[in-house]
């Protein structure tokens, strides 16, 4: 036992003490039975760390537990199946009274010890996500923590007051984030705004459209791609909203272009299935001899957002020498760009 009566094996990366969370939490148990037309409202955790939240209300007929644990404020929440994942977090003031079943276990935190702010913060680590992984063994589908294992997931203990210095620092912090990220979004709403004002307002009669190829050149490819090399590919995102492009094309979004759509009802697949007025279906000719006199239709974009995107050209088609999949690991990746996208992982077509 150290000197603040807590059970420390060995000292954390960052300095201070390492201990188990059994050390500094005990298990929860507010259990409470199940009444039939009694109104449950639901607790849920979301992955990574970014915390809980308030699901739907359910009655308590409609549920197939016998009884409901009930979560308090400041009460750690796990989720078993998915613990793994960084779903575990710190119960909030407004999700107090909230019930959870048996596949989120609570833990009540000492209070004389650890800051329920604190152990938020150590949810959000990778370290933390690693140790649950770990404990998360099992066959395909059960691979829960269980609640005895999460006990032995280490955290840094650093005293109280330290606790409380780093949490309100980080609090600091991200609130100026949050209001860095709100001018961002103030000032692209009124780029956006003027730009369009600019193109469609017609308060301009001196404006002149002017063709792309008097403002921008293309710059020709200037890699000289080697068999051994490895390369990472970039994407573009779409960001086009429906509004904007019926704005911009004078008809409703979505809508076929006679040329297209005359190509497309004399393709044998046109009556596998009816398209409604909110898809539109691009044609495009392959560079392949084996294609080049028969146009197909090979994406199916859908309104409203999100949209659809289905694929149906030949997986054994090759554009560019590579597939244009786009994967995204199921985990945040060290080199992911944040808030936009994650590189591409490249595979060969051949």
């Amino acid at each position: 036992m150290s000197g603040n009566g807590l059970e420390s094996s060995s000292k954390s990366q960052f300095g201070w003490p390492s201990v188990s969370v059994g050390a500094i939490a005990a298990p929860a148990d507010r259990a409470e039975t199940v009444v039939s037309d009694k109104e449950y409202r639901q607790l849920g955790v979301r992955l990574w760390g970014r915390g809980a939240y308030a699901r739907e209300s359910i009655r308590g007929i409609d549920t197939k537990y016998k009884t409901l644990n009930r979560a308090a404020s400041g009460d750690i929440v796990v989720n078993k199946i998915w613990a793994r994942n960084g779903s575990v977090s710190v119960v909030q003031a407004d999700l107090d009274g909230c019930y959870v079943s048996g596949e989120f276990p609570l833990y009540n935190p000492d209070p004389g010890a650890l800051l329920p702010d604190w152990f938020l913060l150590a949810t959000r680590c990778r370290w933390f996500w690693h140790q649950c992984d770990e404990l998360s063994r099992g066959t395909s589908g059960k691979n829960r923590i269980k609640p005895s294992q999460f006990l032995s997931v280490q955290i840094p203990l650093p005293p109280l007051p330290e606790q409380k210095r780093i949490v309100a620092r980080v609090q600091s912090l991200t609130s100026k984030i949050d209001e860095a990220r709100e001018l961002s979004s103030s000032a692209e709403r009124e780029s956006t705004a003027l730009c369009r004002s600019l193109l469609f307002g017609g308060h301009h009669a001196d404006s002149t459209p002017t063709p792309m190829s008097e403002l921008v050149t293309w710059r020709r490819p200037d890699v000289a791609v080697e068999p051994t090399e490895k390369y990472a590919f970039a994407g573009v995102y779409c960001f086009a909203a429906r509004d904007s492009i019926r704005q911009a094309s004078g008809r409703q979004a979505g809508s076929k272009s006679p040329s297209l759509a005359s190509r497309f009802e004399n393709h044998p697949s046109s009556d596998a299935e009816s398209h409604d007025s909110t898809s539109r279906e691009i044609t495009v000719k392959r560079s392949s001899s084996r294609w080049a006199d028969r146009p197909v239709p090979v994406l199916q974009v859908e309104f409203p957002n999100p949209w659809r995107i289905l694929a149906n050209s030949p997986k054994n088609l090759k554009w560019s020498g590579r597939w244009d999949l786009n994967p995204r690991p199921q985990r945040p990746e060290r080199c992911a760009l944040p808030g936009c996208a994650t590189p591409r992982h490249g595979k060969s077509a051949i």
